[in-house]
């Protein structure tokens, strides 16, 4: 291929480009990325960050699920519910969902249906309840989060598996 223009090379959207794809699109440079740590007036996190929280959590049930230890998730909870409970206090508060083997890993890709507006409560705690419309059962899940310093830790999780 030979090229026949030596001079300089503009591109001005305005006369077209003559490309099959918009050049647009594929300059790779910095974004703004405005979700982060952007909150309403009354507290709660944005989409992504909600999303980020349940699907954590959701994430790290499954993982204690799966291998039965539930260290991990025990030490994403807030200190209040920390002092509490042990890994093996969730090992038996689990149980149901291990019997009717559960698989939330379907929860990390699906979107969660709210079914009450995210909101601060009166105790200061986030809460967030729904469902995954996971198969052969859907994923229904209450959480209920407290802020401690700058993270957001798990003060109440209950996850039921419906037909």
């Amino acid at each position: 291929m030979t090229a026949t223009h030596t001079g300089p090379h503009f591109y001005e959207p305005k006369n077209g480009h003559g490309l099959p794809h918009d050049p647009f699109n594929a300059i790779v440079g910095p974004r703004p990325i405005g979700w982060i740590g952007s909150v309403s007036a009354s507290g709660v996190p944005n989409l992504q960050e909600l999303l980020a929280l349940i699907r954590s959590t959701m994430a790290a049930l499954h993982h204690a699920n799966t291998t039965k230890n539930y260290t991990v998730l025990r030490d994403m909870t807030a200190p209040s519910l920390r002092k509490n409970i042990t890994p093996e206090t969730l090992l038996k508060a689990f149980k149901g969902l291990r019997e009717q083997s559960a698989d939330l890993s379907q929860t990390l890709v699906l979107t969660p249906e709210v079914s009450e507006p995210p909101a601060i409560d009166e105790a200061g705690q986030l809460r967030l309840s729904g469902r995954f419309p996971t198969k052969p059962l859907t994923t229904q899940f209450e959480i209920a989060f407290k802020r401690v310093e700058n993270a957001w830790l798990i003060s109440d999780l209950s996850v039921t598996m419906l037909k």
